[in-house]
């Protein structure tokens, strides 16, 4: 009897799964997941890229949304009538994954995806506050054998960040070797201008962190140019400096 009682609830919970996985299926046979929850797609794109962010199908039921250049993504999934958003968010190289399950999305309305999407953000936004806080605080610690001031812990970290998105750009890459110092000065030049035109942002981030940012607008620049100069070097004019994706007996490359 109770083999029978067992056998019985697994069966229809199996049912009960394929039925609705097949009611997925229909969900998106004429829209693709992004189409089907646009909404809250818009809203988040808006919120974590200003808009600018790309749709990335994994499968039907799975996309990425993410922006070149920036330090978040967000993962959508769908899977019986059940909606799941990763957003991973990375700060001075340090990275905070916060997810969140909305339970019975198969027929939600435009509104609901409206209350859906700003309930994401608002949980994001606390997320990330609570993040910055917390890596900030911890700075000091990660600097104990020398003595630095805060803006070369700032240099080090955002050089540190552009060496991540050289070394990912050049992996990436499927240009012969010989133009491989092109993708080098291209990442330069983005993470020049996305920082310049983020000052502003970055100083009242700080600030409302209760970190007390001191550099002037002329300053930030500097840095910023500072740290374009000291890893173009690193990278086009030092041979011992090269990524170990380069090999040793590379010498027809043009840095």
């Amino acid at each position: 009897m109770f083999w029978f009682i067992l056998i019985l609830g697994a069966s229809i919970l199996l049912i009960r799964f394929f039925s609705a996985y097949n009611k997925d299926n229909y969900d998106l046979e004429n829209q693709t997941l992004d189409q089907k929850f646009a909404v809250i797609v818009n809203l988040v794109n808006e919120h974590a890229f200003d808009g600018n962010g790309t749709v990335t199908r994994l499968d039907k039921r799975s996309f990425n949304l993410y922006q070149e250049g920036q330090n978040q993504i967000i993962h959508f999934m769908y899977g019986t009538g059940h909606l799941t958003l990763t957003w991973k968010y990375k700060y001075f190289q340090k990275e905070i994954v916060h997810e969140h399950q909305f339970n019975d999305v198969r027929n939600i309305s435009l509104f609901e995806q409206q209350k859906l999407g700003r309930i994401m953000i608002e949980e994001m936004k606390r997320k990330v506050l609570e993040h910055q806080a917390n890596v900030l605080a911890d700075v000091p610690e990660l600097f104990t054998d020398v003595e630095v001031t805060y803006n070369e812990i700032l240099k080090k970290s955002l050089a540190d960040r552009l060496r991540e998105d050289i070394l990912k750009s050049l992996s990436d890459s499927t240009l012969p070797d010989n133009l491989l110092g092109v993708i080098v000065m291209n990442t330069v030049g983005e993470f020049c201008l996305e920082m310049k035109n983020n000052y502003h942002h970055f100083k009242v981030e700080l600030r409302d962190l209760g970190h007390d940012f001191r550099l002037s607008q002329s300053e930030y620049m500097k840095l910023i140019d500072d740290i374009a100069s000291d890893i173009l070097e690193e990278f086009l004019e030092t041979p011992k400096s090269k990524p170990k994706i380069f090999d040793d007996d590379d010498d027809d490359l043009p840095f």
